[in-house]
């Protein structure tokens, strides 16, 4: 009786576990279309207000890469020397700096 118990339990797992392998995860997603080649810009507002936020709080979070291609679209070699001293100072979590940064990119824009 045991032995059988088991034996049901055995194969309802494995026809459990061979419907999971067979469905997957879903279906494969792909990007989405925008319609424009061209990247989304960042008004030199739109940085100088979010780094604003920045020197206030001293942390940059998950909004560096956006930040940085905003930063990279100006093309001012001086914006992009501080924006990546303020960037390691995230990474090194030296929050007086980070601040210390956002303050002078703010005055740079």
């Amino acid at each position: 009786m045991k032995r059988d118990i088991f034996m049901r339990l055995s194969l309802s797992l494995l026809v459990a576990s061979a419907s999971v392998a067979a469905v997957g995860c879903g279906a494969e997603s792909s990007p989405i279309e925008t319609g424009s080649d061209q990247p989304a810009t960042v008004s030199t507002e739109d940085l100088r207000s979010q780094f604003e936020t920045i020197a206030e709080s001293g942390y940059v979070g998950s909004g560096l890469p956006g930040l940085q291609s905003g930063i990279e679209a100006l093309n001012k070699p001086e914006v992009t020397k501080e924006f990546e001293n303020l960037a390691a100072a995230e990474a090194a979590g030296q929050q007086d700096k980070v601040k210390a940064s956002a303050k002078k990119l703010i005055r740079l824009l």
